[in-house]
């Protein structure tokens, strides 16, 4: 494994109550419950994201968010503008209803998810002075199932250009 993404996996391990559950990820789609089908749905993607191409992706710093809960964020510094526009594109058409405009989309990866304020507080010190710089290639978008136990299932993966 290459050491920055053992870096993640550390901090997952010690700050992610999901780290078990699913593999580290920058949401494009929030969840949401649908009378669509896989096969509807892979349609629609097919269809969207019809021509992007592969993307550096580069990730620094991690911020403390409480849009909605004590959450560490991994901020992505490179290759914001491709997700948005993925973001953008994956909200029309069918899935346009389902859209929360009121929310403003903030690319990142989740690191940590603390209740308790007090640790919440020791794990944004524990982070704040991390600054590796954290790379990797978007090459797929995945279609996620969330499981009855919150686990993540794969039931779809799309190759970008």
């Amino acid at each position: 494994m290459n050491r920055e993404f053992a870096i993640i996996d550390n901090i997952r391990n010690a700050y992610d109550p999901l780290v078990d559950l699913f593999q580290p990820h920058i949401t494009l789609v929030f969840p949401f419950e649908s009378g669509y089908g896989l096969e509807e749905l892979k349609e629609h993607m097919k269809n969207v994201l019809e021509g992007v191409k592969t993307f550096n992706l580069v990730m620094n710093h991690i911020v403390p968010n409480q849009a909605g809960g004590n959450y560490l964020f991994l901020t992505v510094t490179e290759g914001t503008d491709e997700i948005k526009r993925i973001h953008d594109r994956l909200y029309a058409g069918i899935l346009e209803s389902y859209y929360k405009k009121e929310l403003p989309y903030m690319p990142h990866l989740t690191v940590g998810c603390i209740d308790e304020e007090n640790e919440y507080d020791k794990a944004i010190n524990a982070t704040k002075e991390i600054s590796d710089l954290f790379t990797t290639i978007v090459d797929k978008i995945l279609i996620e199932k969330i499981g009855s136990n919150g686990e993540s299932i794969i039931e779809y993966e799309y190759n970008l250009l």
